[in-house]
């Protein structure tokens, strides 16, 4: 049976979770999370970074759906991640399923990814009404995927984290550790430009000219552990 609840009609399958085909614009801001940001168990990372990552997966074992990810770079217990602050999913079958196995913090928002043919990125985060991320730029330059294999390499961090029947104490209060695993095909490097508001501002800043990447391949998102 599925690790999910319902239990009379679980709603996702077990782990792993294969994607095929996914198209991805990552962000890559230079510079620290501010205070409180990061779980106070995670190190600074040695080369502070916060990623704004939006990802279209057309294909997937939980069907098709888009996600927009906050991550911070830190170090655990020596070695380089990335914690999950913020993440932002377009079906319920990916936000329960985030939250549930991982621990992923996902909320369901309105998420615009468009991906043009000479290299044009625009991708727009809206929860509630409130345009939180604007992200516009050009990624042109045909790169080696080698060249970014050790960022998309590092493991993810969550803090997971269940409110009790009561929702005063936790049920479950721990860290995760989840290593996605990428298979990419085609990257392609730029420049842009990231306006954000409201709790994405708070993690990435309120405007920021940043390194963009582009990126095509499939993806697989196995179990992970808890770690703390």
């Amino acid at each position: 049976m599925a690790t999910s609840i319902p239990f009379v009609s679980p709603l996702y399958p077990d782990p792993p979770v294969e994607y095929s085909d996914a198209r991805l614009a990552v962000a890559i801001l230079e510079g620290p999370a501010p205070v409180g940001v990061v779980p106070q168990q995670a190190q600074p990372a040695a080369m502070p970074l916060r990623l704004a990552l939006f990802a279209d997966y057309p294909e997937s074992t939980i069907g098709p759906y888009r996600e927009m990810a906050v991550l911070v770079a830190v170090t655990w217990h020596g070695e380089p991640a990335l914690f999950c602050s913020l993440i932002y999913v377009t079906t319920d079958v990916a936000l329960c399923q985030g939250r549930e196995v991982w621990g992923f913090p996902k909320k369901l928002a309105r998420i615009d990814l468009e991906l043009g043919s000479s290299g044009d990125v625009r991708a727009r985060l809206e929860r509630a009404g409130e345009l939180l991320i604007d992200l516009e730029g050009s990624a042109p330059e045909d790169t080696d995927p080698a060249a970014v294999a050790d960022l998309a390499a590092l493991p993810i961090l969550n803090r997971k984290w269940i409110p009790g029947p009561a929702g005063k104490e936790p049920d479950v209060d721990a860290l995760t550790l989840v290593a996605p695993h990428y298979s990419l095909q085609h990257v392609w490097m730029g420049t842009g430009n990231l306006r954000a508001a409201g709790e994405a501002a708070a993690v990435l800043g309120s405007t920021s000219a940043v390194a963009l990447a582009r990126l095509d391949g499939d993806m697989t998102l196995p179990g992970g552990e808890t770690v703390a």
